[in-house]
């Protein structure tokens, strides 16, 4: 009789610890596994200022190509927490298909859904947030972006 009182209180006990360590989610469990932003068959874009051009290849997400349908477009550009350049384009974007959250770093090109604005990263901190949509990778020019500001020209490089 004491060995089987024993045996169900282990078993009750195990399956508690069991359920318990289940149930506890860790940020980094909710992260979706980082996958490549850059697609060799995405349009280019040309990212100016009046003294410097940066290349961005565009992914082949929804998002992305709802902000190739912007182009050519002007945006003021702002550095943001000395890390990476934003700016809000003239409306928000489609977030159709996107992940809940992205894990950007440096050479990232991205759209934050929450604020509706796009982002470059030139620093090397990566960061996890959620809201943030990959939408391409700095390809050229990568020192030249921390200079960039003010009013920025976005456009289709051609032949991409």
């Amino acid at each position: 009789m004491h060995t089987a009182r024993s045996a169900i209180g282990f078993t009750f006990a195990a399956a508690i610890v069991a359920t318990l360590t289940g149930c506890t989610i860790s940020d980094a469990d909710r992260r979706p596994e980082r996958t490549s932003t850059s697609s060799t068959t995405g349009t280019q874009v040309s990212i100016t200022d009046d003294r410097h051009t940066i290349v961005a290849t565009l992914n082949t997400s929804e998002t992305a190509r709802d902000f190739e349908s912007l182009l050519p477009v002007t945006i003021d550009i702002e550095t943001y927490s000395d890390s990476a350049k934003i700016g809000y384009p003239d409306r928000k974007l489609t977030t159709a298909g996107a992940p809940d959250g992205f894990d950007a770093s440096t050479r990232d090109f991205v759209y934050y859904a929450p604020y509706g604005d796009i982002a470059m990263f030139y620093d090397d901190s990566p960061r996890y947030d959620e809201g943030l949509i990959p939408i391409g990778r700095i390809t050229e020019g990568l020192n030249d972006l921390d200079d960039l500001g003010g009013a920025v020209r976005f456009a289709v490089v051609a032949g991409s």
